[in-house]
């Protein structure tokens, strides 16, 4: 286990599994179910797609501040740093053979507890979501039967989908509990396209950070 210890957080990462497994914040665990690290979708010449995760990884070998995952003949390098007092996240996908591009990668992917209004265990927060001007979003129910909820952004565009720089107005959201927040950013100048969300899964909501990498085929 990978141990990251910060001011008032402590995170956890199981590079070997593939997944972020502990983050204590003021002492107090805020996990949900681990989720894989990573996930990414390649798509070949003809447009077919295929995701790969951690999860799928044939080998995994440690690093000095990470893991290298193997994954059906290209890998994925993660790097896990502390950076002025966060939490710093980098990953590289190299390997990629000339018939196929590297669409996007969801990195790094954490569960956290259900949202307030849909918790019974009273461990559930809201979500600041840089939607349009930016919403506090404290019930997913609700959400989810309006036209703002997750969708998966997909070509042609419905013109509601989390992404940035368009619905999305920043690059970041957070969790907010009434002790503490979690933010989560992407600290990138050149303001790349991104899929900024959150959705419920396995109990919790999964935050999404989702870069899209913009890069031509056989390309790192």
């Amino acid at each position: 286990m990978y141990t990251l210890n910060l001011s008032n957080m402590t995170l956890g990462v199981d590079f070997a599994r593939g997944q972020v497994a502990s983050l204590l914040i003021n002492g107090i665990e805020r996990i949900c179910t681990p989720e894989a690290l990573f996930k990414l979708r390649l798509r070949d010449e003809a447009g077919n797609a295929t995701v790969f995760t951690a999860y799928d990884a044939t080998a995994t070998t440690p690093t000095e501040d990470g893991a290298i995952y193997a994954l059906g003949g290209f890998c994925v390098q993660v790097h896990l740093c502390e950076k002025q007092g966060s939490a710093a996240w980098r990953a590289q996908v190299r390997g990629i053979d000339q018939n196929h591009v590297v669409e996007w990668l969801d990195f790094p992917l954490v569960s956290l507890p259900a949202l307030k209004e849909n918790n019974q265990e009273g461990n559930g927060g809201t979500v600041l979501y840089p939607y349009n001007e930016g919403a506090l979003i404290s019930n997913n129910d609700h959400r989810n039967m309006t036209d703002f909820r997750h969708w998966e952004p997909e070509y042609p565009s419905l013109g509601c989908y989390g992404v940035f720089p368009n619905m999305i107005c920043s690059q970041m959201q957070a969790y907010l509990w009434e002790d503490a927040g979690l933010y989560l950013g992407a600290h990138d100048p050149r303001r790349g396209v991104k899929g900024i969300d959150f959705y419920a899964e396995n109990g919790g909501i999964t935050m999404q950070m989702r870069l899209f990498c913009g890069v031509e085929f056989g390309q790192d």
